[in-house]
């Protein structure tokens, strides 16, 4: 299975934002020493309190600041209206405990579009995330004859409006094409590596 997204830079932040802080209260004791004793500590005082808010706006956790993870960064691949999972094939794999249903998000495509192939792969009826799987477009006239590089697809896991499925791996539909067929090469760990086909019906 594909991973995707690393942390964020953290510990980097929490560090520099440190520094920050000890370099301030040094420059202020430094500054005030010589002042009265009683001035000299409301003074520092005040200081600490304002670099402990700063820390709190935000400062320290850099990681909360950043801008969120999209599309193939994190799990937060979404689709809209028109855009849902249409399975073209149900299958359950001959004497073995796995189900392949093969697909593709929307419904209506036109030569020069894109399509994003989907794959649900289900083990004894629960989602089964430590698959591969690769998919391209090949010729239906021949389908030994690719039209795409093979691309390999991330697994989603399930949401209320989704089953876990294998998908992201978006390909371009050739502009001519009146029909394509998507392959899928499948590896699952405790199976021989296979391929399956599905039909996928081009609009002009």
């Amino acid at each position: 299975m594909q991973t995707r997204g690393t942390r964020g830079t953290r510990g980097t932040d929490r560090c520099e934002c440190q520094n920050k802080i000890k370099t301030i209260i040094s420059r202020s004791r430094t500054t005030l020493k010589n002042k009265r004793p009683m001035k000299y500590s409301k003074q520092l005082f005040a200081l600490i309190l304002l670099a402990l808010l700063s820390s709190a706006a935000g400062c320290i956790d850099g990681e909360e600041l950043q801008s969120p993870k999209t599309h193939k960064d994190e799990a937060t691949h979404s689709h809209g209206p028109g855009d849902e999972l249409v399975w073209e094939v149900k299958e359950k794999i001959a004497d073995t405990d796995f189900e392949i249903w093969l697909g593709h998000h929307g419904s209506h495509f036109h030569g020069g579009d894109t399509i994003e192939p989907s794959v649900a792969i289900m083990k004894n009826g629960q989602a089964f995330a430590d698959a591969k799987v690769f998919n391209q477009l090949v010729n239906p006239d021949d389908i030994e004859t690719a039209l795409t590089d093979e691309v390999e697809t991330v697994y989603e896991p399930g949401t209320d409006e989704e089953i876990a499925h294998y998908a992201q791996g978006d390909l371009q539909i050739p502009a001519e094409a009146t029909q394509s067929v998507i392959r899928f090469r499948i590896q699952i760990p405790e199976l021989d590596e296979f391929s399956r086909d599905a039909s996928v019906k081009i609009g002009h």
